[in-house]
């Protein structure tokens, strides 16, 4: 018997989904790439980077969201964490406070 041919994974346009959205202290090509393949279609891009790279977030034509506020508001939670993993503290604790500002 064959095995089925694997093909790449779908684009982004094949999908359907509302947000595509990235936690980030540095926006990279993905954002960009993300948003030229959203284009046209109702779905978008959210970036929550720091307020220095508010600029070149919106001229990736993604949306912006400030990542020092939303730091702020995952404060409380961050300072009752209890670190557990063999993974570095702060790794660990930046994961888990992102999917608290998403």
């Amino acid at each position: 018997s064959q095995r089925p041919v694997m093909s790449g994974p779908p684009s982004l346009r094949q999908l359907a989904f509302g947000i595509v959205a990235f936690v980030t202290d540095e926006p990279g090509g993905a954002i960009v790439l993300a948003a030229r393949q959203l284009r046209s279609s109702s779905s978008y891009v959210l970036c929550i980077s720091p307020p220095a790279t508010r600029g070149a977030v919106l001229a990736a034509g993604a949306r912006w969201s400030n990542l020092t506020v939303a730091e702020e508001a995952t404060a409380k939670w961050a300072s009752r964490y209890r670190h557990s993993s063999s993974n570095a503290a702060a790794y660990e604790r930046f994961c888990l406070r992102r999917w608290l500002m998403l």
